[in-house]
């Protein structure tokens, strides 16, 4: 008579094993996309509060003078905490602004620099007397 064919203990426990470290694995890859998107998010968050912080400064028609500025921004839902350093440049006309915006907990999230360049006197609107 023969014996029923099937699996051994050892055969099924190796097997298993093999399985249990695929899935870690698995887990462990999936746990560290969300960490990656997580920081993307806030750095792509942070570039917007930095380019709008930037974009506002050109639209201004003050001047920035040399030194620190610093303010909050809301974008996404979310508070961020941006910081600027004025610096001269060679032209007169032209300020440069290092910007990094940090997330709520103090965490640096971005940074960007741009310039920003001396307002221009409008001239007075047309039909109007000089």
């Amino acid at each position: 008579m023969r014996r029923p064919r099937g699996f051994t203990l050892l055969e099924v426990l190796v097997a298993m094993a093999i399985a249990s470290l695929a899935l870690l694995a698995l887990f462990s890859a999936a746990a560290a996309t969300l960490r990656t998107t997580d920081v993307l998010r806030a750095r792509t968050y942070a570039d917007l509060v930095a380019s709008n912080v930037l974009a506002e400064m050109r639209a201004r028609d003050s001047w920035p003078e040399a030194g620190a500025l610093s303010g909050t921004a809301q974008q996404a839902g979310r508070d961020w905490r941006w910081r600027a350093v004025v610096t001269t440049t060679d032209d007169a006309d032209v300020r440069r602004l290092d910007l990094v915006v940090d997330d709520a907990d103090g965490v640096r999230a971005g940074t960007l620099i741009g310039f920003v360049g001396r307002p221009q006197p409008r001239p007075p609107p047309a039909g109007t007397p000089p």
